[in-house]
């Protein structure tokens, strides 16, 4: 679904009639399509989502090559749940918060954030 959203929003960019190259919609593995983006020399700025590692990597080459850039490394967006939520709703929400998309949106939640009064209640839920 991640690459599928882009491929659409690609197709309405395409069928609004702007000029061709204006928006361009590159497919590939990332290690090899981050590459070739980050080193050429026609591409003046660098957005990057994803891990520590790989961001302090793409950072370094920007700054070498005078390129902008912005980062968003590992954020760790919280799912909070309070006592008098809907338990059913609440574990559905916050595994899809987790997981859907395979994780791979900057708005995914890595942790939980879960009262004690509900936090039995919750686990086994989410376990089931």
């Amino acid at each position: 679904l991640v690459p599928g959203s882009a491929w659409a929003l690609a197709d309405i960019i395409h069928r609004s009639g702007i000029p061709a190259g204006v928006f361009n919609l590159v497919l590939g593995p990332g290690r090899v399509i981050g590459e070739a983006l980050v080193s050429h020399a026609d591409v003046a700025a660098i957005s990057f989502t994803g891990s520590t590692g790989v961001g302090r990597g793409i950072a370094a080459a920007c700054v070498a090559s005078g390129k902008k850039v912005q980062l968003e490394m590992g954020g760790k967006n919280p799912q909070i749940v309070l006592d008098d939520v809907d338990l059913n709703q609440a574990v559905e929400l916050s595994a899809q918060s987790g997981f859907y998309s395979t994780g791979q949106r900057c708005t995914a939640s890595s942790r939980l954030i879960v009262t004690d009064k509900i936090y039995p209640a919750f686990i086994e839920a989410l376990q089931a």
